[in-house]
């Protein structure tokens, strides 16, 4: 096709394409957690598959002429580790959907009521749920899902929900879960836009533990519900919350228990949910466009 420039907005560039291109990384998990534990492939291929890893996105990186990193951790990070992705790196930072989906009243009663949270009241926003935590993503090892474990466990009466399609390491987890008899985990498997708008708007909590994310979308997607958000002290999640979280060492089991009991309490939750609204409005994908254009621009002739 004679390209100008191919933009592959995954590190998993074709070895063979000789186009010039930019590339966007949008973390480096896979670096900092190389375990068997992430995969179910067996050990052997499990390391000759990392070890492609290592090799595709290090050639990525060499050859790419700029760098789109979704946060300034991501950037920070990919640089420290190959430095020749220095001066051609840059945090192009993402962001959340702008508006709120909804449910009808009946439809948001009986997502309630098949999640084992409905609590009872009028259809409508007089209804009652029953308290819940929630927590919306995969259940890699990184996301430390371990923690939400623990925090159910001291936290009974409160409901853990888990949203995310299930997967073999869900039902790893799922496993855990009963080996350890708790009961106050409950699993939605996938759920659509409008049903976790839904979630989101009636959760007392959004509970992110993990112990590494490039960019920390669903936490931002919580506070545009108006929904206080409780996150690890890792990774880019302090940059992109700000100061509009509560926040735990995620391999500190008392400091999240310490966490939790502040959000519970409600004492700080209406000066962080204003805090939140206000964080997720520096995010723009309008802006992010830009940034990439300019990019593009730049990139064919290397002037940054």
């Amino acid at each position: 096709y004679h390209l100008d420039l191919i933009h592959f907005p995954h590190f998993n560039v074709p070895l063979l394409v000789r186009e010039p291109f930019v590339v966007t990384i949008h973390d480096l998990i896979l670096f900092h957690f190389p375990t068997v534990k992430a995969s179910e492939l067996p050990p052997f291929l499990y390391w000759l598959k990392y070890l492609a890893y290592r090799i595709v996105i290090a050639l990525a990186i060499h050859r790419a002429r700029a760098i789109i990193a979704v946060s300034t951790f991501t950037k920070h990070d990919i640089e420290s580790i190959y430095p020749i992705a220095r001066n051609k790196t840059f945090a192009t930072l993402e962001s959340a959907d702008p508006y709120c989906y909804w449910l009808h009243p009946q439809s948001e009663q009986a997502l309630f009521e098949q999640l084992g949270l409905w609590k009872g009241g009028a259809v409508g926003d007089g209804f009652q749920t029953k308290p819940f935590v929630l927590y919306v993503g995969n259940a890699y090892p990184h996301k430390n899902l371990s923690m939400l474990l623990r925090a159910a466990q001291v936290f009974p009466e409160t409901i853990f929900l888990c949203v995310g399609k299930e997967d073999y390491f869900y039902r790893f987890f799922q496993e855990q879960v009963r080996a350890a008899s708790v009961t106050n985990i409950h699993f939605s498997g996938y759920v659509d836009d409008h049903s976790l708008g839904a979630l989101y708007r009636r959760a007392s909590v959004y509970f992110f533990p993990s112990l590494y994310e490039g960019f920390g979308l669903p936490g931002l997607e919580a506070m545009n519900y108006g929904t206080l958000v409780v996150a690890a002290r890792a990774g880019s999640l302090p940059e992109i919350y700000g100061d509009a979280a509560i926040y735990f060492d995620p391999e500190d089991v008392a400091e999240c228990i310490a966490a939790l009991k502040e959000a519970f309490h409600g004492l700080k939750s209406d000066s962080l949910r204003n805090r939140g609204l206000s964080q997720i409005s520096q995010f723009s994908w309008d802006r992010m466009a830009r940034d990439t254009l300019y990019l593009y621009e730049a990139s064919q002739t290397r002037r940054y």
